[in-house]
């Protein structure tokens, strides 16, 4: 469980990463970066994306990790 949940916690956290970067280097007016910005993703581009990343300590994942690492519990 406590392995799941490390690499739940390091897909999230790669995943936040590459959705801002991905905003950031997008052409939106600085009137627009103020509002919700929408931006498409798939869960395979963020697989082969991290698959593809320059970290240390790289683990195996699949889409079931991406999916699960993308799954917001609810309160």
């Amino acid at each position: 469980m406590e392995k799941k949940s490390e690499k739940r916690h390091e897909l999230a956290t790669f995943i936040v990463s590459y959705l801002y970067h991905k905003i950031t280097t997008s052409e939106i007016s600085n009137e627009d970066r103020n509002e919700e910005i929408l931006t498409e993703f798939s869960v395979h581009d963020l697989k082969s994306s991290y698959e593809n990343s320059q970290t240390l300590f790289k683990i195996n994942i699949g889409i079931d990790d991406v999916e699960d690492a993308l799954f917001i519990y609810p309160e």
